[in-house]
């Protein structure tokens, strides 16, 4: 497969609610592209989450982490792992842009898109980092039926608050504004994460050219 070059250095969001399709969308894409570098907010926090078996002396084996895991809905995410996981993406994303690397950042960003933290925190940001990438969005959403059942298929340990029942489930995405309005503010387009993997992967990379 002969790769594509992004006309610009390029910093894209891949956003969207919970199982709606991200992961899925930027496998699809990744490889057809050249000079990118994919930072995840799964990848970046859920080290942070974890913790080492307590049972072991430190050592080699403290460094498998497979200890008791804290969830989304601890304090200790609250106080030591949310928002500086959101700055460790810019962080890595400025390093790698700075070397002339397209990013791509995958995360929910849903309640960032309504109180403005791309305007007012990720463009700050680059200006002090001395960068003015091309910032892009694909937004993926899905229906809240497709949404719980992939929760439920995937069983990973970061939805385990979600997952304590059906209930907690489906008022967790009762709550979630899936498309706010806000995000017409912001140079996107939408894919449905319930559509044909190939042609969202095309309509991704379209816009990206365009």
């Amino acid at each position: 497969m002969e790769k594509i070059s992004l006309p610009e250095t390029m910093l894209v969001f891949v956003c969207g609610g919970v199982a709606v399709g991200k992961t899925t969308l930027i496998k699809s894409i990744l490889p057809r592209l050249r000079d990118s570098l994919y930072v995840s907010l799964d990848a970046v926090r859920e080290p942070m989450l974890r913790t080492p078996n307590r049972n072991n002396p430190f050592g080699p084996a403290w460094y498998f982490l497979d200890g008791p895991m804290h969830g989304l809905e601890s304090e200790h995410y609250k106080k030591n792992v949310g928002i500086q996981s959101y700055y460790a993406m810019l962080e890595l994303s400025a390093n790698n842009l700075s070397a002339g690397s397209c990013v791509i950042i995958e995360g929910n960003y849903l309640s960032q898109i309504k109180m403005g933290y791309f305007q007012d925190v990720v463009i700050p940001f680059l200006k002090l980092k001395g960068l003015a990438p091309k910032m892009k969005m694909l937004f993926v959403y899905a229906d809240k039926e497709t949404m719980a059942k992939r929760i439920k298929e995937r069983n990973a340990p970061r939805d385990a608050d979600k997952l304590e029942s059906e209930e907690k489930l489906w008022t967790y995405l009762n709550s979630q504004d899936l498309v706010p309005k806000e995000l017409e503010k912001i140079d996107h387009i939408k894919i449905n994460g319930t559509s044909k993997i190939e042609d969202n992967a095309k309509k991704a990379i379209n816009y990206l050219l365009s």
